[in-house]
Formats: structure tokens, sequence, C-alpha cells
């Protein structure tokens, strides 16, 4: 039973609690404890709740509290470091952690699933100490105790950026850690057991929080280990890790948050993943760039002087050439296909020229002709070509490494019409004997690619000159295997395509997208983050996040039947842009993407004991500005492939530079 002076401490904090039942994390059946979320109780109503009660207790968080919490379920991934930042915790019954911030306008109950992170904002509440959990644990407050309480409340930090960036940030780990089946362990297996977990704990956090884990799957075993031999076997683990260190693709991103399929979206990939070989990755990407495309250009959203309609670019990046990229195409086309005939007969392949892409997309063409007549000459136009009147093309490219063979030919037109096409849709080559243009083209492109022909077919050139930042580069690769191919319930296939027909009617009927107003503070916060520019290959190619980000938030919008950007859609757009962050960061991890830069690090390389700046300069025979040099070295300190010492010479002091050699 919990005392009514805890009760009274806490009302005392100006927080607002309620009761739950005994034995569960629930509020008394019947009890109307939403009322509470906008008045609070009066000290009469609290007696009645706990006075004598066998109960536990809950605090409702929002702004009559004035509390935020982070919930933090399960050690999955490196998401408890945000549960870490604050001053006051609590650790669950379960093993889990509450972290206590001070209350912000907008931010309401929000649950990721992948990460095991609930966010409890204006609605919610979360169960506090002394109460005791369903399997018996009891919950404990963890802060500084030779502070007031009531004084760490007032000082609670803001949640700020943090929230964001643990939603779109993946964890370290490609695969979750279910710390369940540690728990209860008979004894003659425990040490086995705690041994396993804390190399798992280690090889994912840091030795603070890993201890934590321990300490509470510890609390578990009846009795439970002395706590000198729970750190002796926490020691030796430590040992371990430090002699075995894991060994992985540390930088192949981790599975898409659970947010990127929100929706209709992610209905449809949830259907079709059960059946396909097929990336959930690469179905959700085909899905979304196809419905852009299938809608056309009359949605779109306003930026300043700029308007974008939903046009995406994107490609599937594998290991090899069995990342099923391919299969991921087929049931998008089938769906679509049923929705819009027409639209079905726009997609092609074969980007090799822009005077090839205008041609697809034509405006109609006329010629003036000389009529003679009586002697006399007179010129009419007419129409020497109809011209293609449905400006909708998706080009879904199998073999992209083809295309960017053919961008650095002399004189071939394709990427400045590429850049175009993602722009404006004003296309137009200015070779002599072309005389075909387009206006407002509705171009899409599908492109499937390895990771070792991305790198050895995409130059700095056109890395740099905007035409690989207006792609969204995903890395696919084969979820299962189903040697006799997946079977889709027609019926199930049949209701997903009348889900989609009805939202692709309401695009295409809609026109100027705008953010909601509770989506506003949201997006600063991300724009930020964002528009904020990385070094090396990895930031030119991401370099257009925020327009990329606008469009696929638009794009679930519409799939919503809104016309305006919720949080869900703008989160949702959020953790599509973060897989193809990591994507980047994974296929040119060590790129440099700068000519000078790379020449100035093969430079530095060969000269063991340094450059100085007078030396870079003349390396380049003076024929380089102070200021490419200055920006060329602070890409690769940016990139840590260079660093600078000040070297004492008995005058001035000299800068000298010096290689960081790093494996790519």
């Amino acid at each position: 039973m919990i005392p009514f002076e805890t009760i009274q401490q806490y009302i005392n904090l100006g927080w607002v609690v309620i009761p739950i039942s005994k034995g569960t994390k629930k509020p008394p059946y019947n009890f109307k404890w939403k009322e509470y979320q906008t008045r609070k109780p009066t000290l009469e109503e609290y007696k009645e709740w706990f006075e004598g009660k066998d109960v536990g207790v809950a605090l409702l968080t929002g702004k009559l509290s004035g509390v935020i919490i982070v919930d933090l379920d399960s050690y999955k991934n490196n998401a408890s470091q945000l549960v870490f930042n604050t001053p006051l915790k609590v650790r669950s019954g379960k093993g889990g952690l509450h972290g206590y911030f001070r209350y912000q306008e907008g931010i309401r109950n929000t649950v990721n699933g992948e990460m095991s992170v609930d966010v409890r904002g204006e609605g919610g509440y979360v169960v506090l100490p002394p109460t005791i959990h369903p399997n018996g644990q009891q919950y404990e407050w963890l802060y500084d105790e030779t502070l007031p309480l009531d004084t760490i409340v007032k000082n609670l930090p803001a949640l700020d950026e943090s929230l964001i960036e643990n939603f779109v940030k993946k964890s370290s780990s490609n695969r979750p850690l279910d710390i369940t089946e540690f728990i209860n362990i008979e004894e003659g297996s425990r040490n086995d057991s705690l041994h396993r977990l804390s190399c798992s704990l280690l090889n994912r956090f840091s030795k603070e929080e890993a201890w934590n884990v321990m300490w509470n799957i510890n609390k578990t075993y009846k009795p439970p280990l002395e706590e000198k031999e729970l750190q002796t076997l926490f020691s030796s683990a430590l040992e371990f890790i430090k002699k075995n260190p894991k060994k992985s693709d540390r930088s192949w991103p981790a599975p898409l948050n659970e947010r990127a399929f929100y929706g209709l979206a992610g209905e449809f990939v949830n259907t079709i993943r059960p059946h396909t070989e097929a990336d959930p990755a690469a179905l959700l990407l085909n899905f979304l760039i196809a419905f852009g495309s299938i809608v056309g250009s009359e949605p779109n959203f306003k930026v300043e002087a700029d308007i974008h309609p939903l046009r995406l670019f994107g490609v599937l990046v594998g290991r090899t050439a069995k990342g099923r990229k391919g299969t991921s195409w087929k049931y998008i086309e089938k769906l679509f296909g049923e929705i819009d005939e027409v639209w079905k007969h726009n997609i092609s392949s074969g980007l090799s020229s822009g005077e090839g892409l205008i041609w697809a997309v034509r405006d109609e063409i006329h010629k003036t002709k000389a009529i003679k007549h009586k002697g006399i000459t007179t010129y009419e136009q007419v129409v020497e070509d109809q011209g293609i009147s449905d400006k909708r093309l998706l080009v879904v490219e199998s073999e992209f490494a083809s295309t960017l063979r053919v961008l650095g030919r002399e004189g071939n037109t394709l990427s400045a019409i590429i850049r175009n096409a993602w722009d404006t849709g004003n296309l137009q080559s200015l070779t002599k004997n072309s005389l075909a243009k387009a206006t407002n083209a509705h171009i899409s492109v599908i492109g499937h690619i390895t990771k070792d022909e991305l790198l050895r077919y995409l130059t700095n050139t056109e890395a740099g000159n905007g035409f690989g930042n207006r792609f969204i580069w995903f890395c696919t690769e084969r979820s299962q295997c189903l040697p006799f191919g997946g079977r889709l319930p027609e019926t199930d296939f049949a209701l997903l395509i009348e889900k989609v027909r009805s939202s692709v009617n309401f695009a295409k009927q809609s026109e100027e997208i705008r953010w909601a107003e509770e989506t506003k503070p949201i997006w600063e916060k991300i724009y930020s983050a964002i528009s904020e520019g990385k070094f090396g290959m990895a930031g030119v190619m991401t370099s257009r996040a925020e327009a990329i980000v606008t469009r696929i938030a638009c794009i679930y919008a519409l799939l919503d039947k809104s016309t305006l950007i919720r949080p869900e859609h703008l989160l949702a757009a959020i953790a599509v842009w973060d897989y193809a962050d990591s994507s980047v960061n994974y296929i040119f991890k060590n790129k440099i993407g700068d000519p000078i830069a790379e020449k100035i690090l093969e430079a530095l390389v060969v000269h063991q004991f340094g450059m100085s700046r007078t030396e870079i300069s003349n390396y380049f025979s003076n024929n380089l500005s102070s200021e490419l040099i200055s920006t060329a070295l602070e890409t690769l300190e940016g990139l840590d492939r260079a660093k600078k010492q000040i070297v004492s010479t008995g005058g001035r002091s000299e800068e000298r530079w010096y290689a960081i050699n790093k494996k790519s």
C-alpha cells in the first residue's frame, strides 16, 4: 500500500496523479481518468482514491503536470542515450527506463515499435514509484538524492532535437536484443546466460547502460547473484569484448524505422512482405515513387517561388546483383497499372540521352512550311508531330550503371536534362538538330545498381553538379528465401487496389499542399538538422534533403487523402530520408568527393612528416587560391582524413598537415 505522504509529495510537485489497479498498469475500471487532463483533482478526490487503498500510482503527462516522458521499454539500441540526457529517471519494473523532460507544446503520445521508444506527452500517463509491476518488481527513482526532488523537477531539460534525432536515427546494431530470454533463468545456467547477455549489451551500449540491465535481470533470479559475483561476470565480459571485437558490416543501414511504414504505404508493404523476397525498403520506395508519378504534376508544394510537384528519383543499391531489386517492382507495377491503364503505358526504360528523354514527353512540334500560289510564296505553321499529351513518365532503369556510363560522354546532355526534369519539368536541348522540347513534364525515375558499379561509374563531377543529390539512394538486399515464390491472396490485393485508387483519385483533384499548424514546430527542428551540410561525397549526395523530405511528406499526406502535412506524415518522411542518409553513408563512407582534397591527401600520404600551407600550394605549382586549399583541408579534417598541428619553429609558429590513414 502506498503511503498517502508519497501521493502528497507528488501533488506538491504540481503533478496530476491517478490510481492504477494493483497488479496492472491500468486505471481502475470505469475510472474516467481523461477528465483530469483538463483539471486537477481536489485533495478530497486524492484521499478517496489513495487513502487506505491497495493501488498503484501513475502520473498524467502533458501540460497540467508540466512533464513529458520518454519511455524506453527495452535496450534494443542507442535510443537509450536519449533517456540518459535527463537528471530525473525511473527504472521500470521490467528493467526499462523513463526519462523526465520539461513540457513542450505539440508533443503528444507517440510510439516507435522498432526501437521500443514511447513518448508520453499530452494525453498519456506513466507508472510512478513505488508501484509494483505485474511481474513483482518495483518501480524505482534514479536521481541525485543530494538535491531536493522539487528543484530537479523545476529544472528539467527540454526534449528539444533529441526526440527527432532518436526517431530518425537507427540502432548501431541491425539485430534487436531481446532481454526477456534472460529473465528468471534457473540455477546452473545463470553464469553462462549472464555472460552472453553482458557481451551482447556491451556490443551495443555503454558500460553504465549494460550494467543497469544486468543489475535488473539479476534481480529476477531467486536468489539473485551476489553483487561481487555479478561484477566478476561483468568484468569477464568486458575482457572478452576487448579481445574479440564484434565483426560486422558496421555501416550497412539498420532496417527502416517502423514510422516509414505509416498509413497506406505501410499497409501495402506489410501485405506484400510475406510473399516476396524483395527488401521492404525497396517495396516502400518503389511505392512512393509510383504514387508520385501516377498523380501527375497538379498536387504540389510551394517553397517561396519554387513549386515542387511530387516527382521522386530513387535508386536501389544492392551489395550484389542478387539484391532482388527488380522483384520489388512487379507488385507496384501491377497495383498502379490496375488503377490507371493509361499511366501503365507511360513506363519506359533506356536512359541514354537528354534528347531521347525529351522526346518521350515532347510538346507538339510545329514547322514552318512554304506554300506557293500563283507565284506568291506564303508561310504557315503546320503540325509536324502531335507530341505527347500525357506528360507523366516513369523511367524504370534496371541497368542504371549504363545510364551513369553515358553521362560523361562528350556532348551528352542527359545529366542536365534529368536535373531540369526534377526541378521544373521544362526541358529543351540546345543541340543544333534538336527541335523537341517539353513543358511541365512529370518524370520520375527508379534505378537499380550494385554498390561497386555505383562507385565505379558515378564521377565526382556528376555527384557535385547536382545530379546525385536529386536521387534517393536506398541500400537493399534479399529479405528472405522463397524457393517457390510467394502467393498473395487475390482478395487482399484487390482490397489494396481500391484503397490506393481512392487516394490516387483524391490526389489528382488536389493542388497545393501545406503544413498543418501542429507540424510546423517539428519541421523547424528537423529542417535545421537536415539542412546542415556534411563533409565529403556523402554530404554532396544528401545536400537536397529538405526538398526531398517535403515531397515525400506530401505523398504520405495525399495517401491519407489530406492536403495538410500532419506530424505523422512528416515523421514518416523523415524515417525514409534517414534510411537514405544511412545508405549514402554506407556507400560513400570514406569517399572524399573533392578532387583538390583528394590530390592533397595523396601528397600528405607521401610526405609522412607533414606539409605546410606553402608546401601544399607549391605542390599545385601555386595555381590554386588559398580559399580553395582551405576548403579542401577543411573537408579532409571533417572526414577525419587529415589533421593539423601547430609547430613551433623558433619564430612564428607553422601550421603543418598530416594524413590520417583510414581503411575504406
